[in-house]
């Protein structure tokens, strides 16, 4: 990385902190009898390696979802962002405002997203580069910015509570750490913000985090899980000696389950919870985890 990239990682980052709540309020949810059996539940096998989800598991999220999601959601912790997004936009020449600017963006998301679908069943778009087809004449780090303060308006984040905690007992550990999310470029920006340290002095090796905006491919594809089991295998890990944990039956435990991996529900927010129907196939986890403080 030059300076100069660094330089604006560095502004990115600090921008991010400044917009984002130091905290936000969880809701437990209220769990069927298919999860309370599950709770706490002894895994099949200690983990040797742990992988996480990003939104609404190692972050809560106002908004309750995943980044980039199109919609008319809006929070009070937001605000702050909207009125320094409101002056960008201005500094851009456009005038529409931000809520005209965020329906013209999540209009160009959707059909971006349906075009794909020629391709694979889950797509995931890149933000910047959409954004720079509607600012085509703004600089790279101009769209960056702007992504970064839309998404602070739109999708609050917070550390979620304990999740700093275990991610500093597991590296201590010695256990390897690996992420696979739906997310962004300024993804692993929010998580240095949040957490004020960058991924790897978090304990996440590169080679075991995998983001959908770099493949154009989302959970519940099953995708990122395989390049996982390969990654995991040159260290002499298989599937079902590692663990991940993520919010969302669909989106990560059927498609960890799928390919072997040992599988935690997390159930620490309402907002994000995404359990599915009784019977789903293939989505019931080894264990449903309420906070962090009872990973072992």
């Amino acid at each position: 990385m030059n300076e100069l990239e660094s330089q604006e990682h560095l502004k990115l980052v600090a921008l991010f902190k400044s917009l984002s709540p130091t905290s936000l309020s969880l809701t437990p949810p209220s769990l069927g009898s298919e999860f309370l059996d599950l709770v706490n539940r002894p895994l099949p096998h200690s983990p040797k390696a742990y992988l996480f989800d990003i939104y609404g598991t190692l972050v809560v999220s106002a908004a309750g979802g995943e980044a980039n999601l199109p919609g008319d959601r809006e929070s009070k912790e937001g605000l702050p962002a909207k009125k320094i997004l409101e002056q960008a936009l201005r500094d851009m020449g456009y005038s529409g405002g931000p809520t005209a600017f965020d329906r013209a963006f999540s209009t160009l998301i959707v059909t971006t997203r349906k075009k794909m679908f020629a391709q694979t069943d889950h797509p995931e778009v890149n933000v910047e580069k959409l954004l720079g087809q509607l600012f085509p004449s703004a600089s790279p780090a101009d769209l960056r910015y702007l992504a970064v303060v839309h998404e602070a308006w739109k999708n609050p984040c917070a550390p979620m509570p304990g999740a700093s905690e275990v991610l500093w007992r597991l590296q201590k550990k010695g256990v390897p750490l690996g992420l696979i999310s739906n997310a962004q470029f300024y993804t692993p920006l929010l998580m240095e913000a949040l957490f004020e340290r960058s991924l790897d002095t978090l304990g996440f090796e590169s080679a075991l985090s995998f983001f959908s905006y770099e493949r154009g491919i989302a959970k519940p594809d099953t995708g990122a899980f395989t390049l996982m089991a390969k990654e995991l295998a040159k260290k002499g890990i298989s599937p079902d000696q590692a663990l991940y944990i993520g919010n969302s039956s669909v989106n990560d435990m059927a498609p960890a389950g799928k390919l072997g991996f040992m599988t935690a529900l997390f159930a620490g927010d309402t907002r994000s919870f995404r359990p599915s129907p009784p019977g789903t196939e293939g989505s019931r986890p080894d264990r449903v985890l309420l906070n962090f403080k009872d990973l072992d």
